[in-house]
């Protein structure tokens, strides 16, 4: 049965739980994507900055030792994001989209309907 649950709790050696890189250049030479655990050269779950590829290794550096694929190589099916902001954050939220929808409006193509954007 796919997917499988399994656990994998903080082993207490270190706290590099999260790191997300978006834009090359800013810290040269460290990956572009999102990585759990591990390090910035060894991370325990990376994925590409495309969210289309992944690699797990069994880094023992920040979680429980476990096999968490039978594969290192992956491909993101889906990825679920959550908000945890709180009603101001939703509103903020939406206050950005219209502006950069207003913006996009009066600065794109020649007319609002061929905008890829809208």
């Amino acid at each position: 049965m796919s997917p499988r649950w399994r656990i994998r709790r903080t082993n207490g050696n270190n706290s590099n739980f999260v790191w997300l890189q978006t834009t090359r250049g800013t810290y040269n030479g460290f990956p572009v994507g999102l990585g759990f655990g591990g390090t910035t050269d060894n991370f325990t779950v990376f994925i590409d900055e495309d969210l289309q590829m992944g690699k797990i290794k069994d880094s023992q550096l920040t979680f429980e030792k476990g096999v968490l694929l039978a594969s290192e190589d992956f491909e993101v099916q889906s990825i679920e994001v959550w908000g945890c902001g709180g009603e101001d954050a939703e509103i903020k939220s939406q206050a950005s989209a219209s502006m950069k929808q207003q913006t996009t409006k009066s600065s794109g193509p020649e007319s609002w309907s061929s905008n890829p954007d809208k």
